[in-house]
């Protein structure tokens, strides 16, 4: 069984940019450098805490990492 690595992160939801809600990122790496899958925030039954996950037809063990802030963004992009 593959691991990935899970976290909410803010919406890239086009029509609620400004809004706090927070879509569940799926990684490959614990750097999550690369991005697996992404559910967004109104799917009903996307995973938010859960052990496993099955994507693509086959079920995978799920790491939760921290979550990603819009703050954390904010600071990122305002670096030198």
């Amino acid at each position: 069984m593959i691991t990935l690595y899970a976290r909410q992160e803010p919406t890239k939801d086009e029509h609620s940019p400004d809004s706090e809600r927070m879509d569940t990122v799926f990684y490959e790496d614990l750097a999550c450098n690369y991005e697996y899958a992404r559910i967004p925030w109104y799917y009903k039954d996307r995973p938010v805490r859960r052990k496993t996950v099955i994507l693509n037809g086959y079920v995978h063990r799920l790491h939760w990492l921290d979550n990603l802030r819009k703050e954390c963004i904010n600071a990122d992009k305002n670096r030198v």
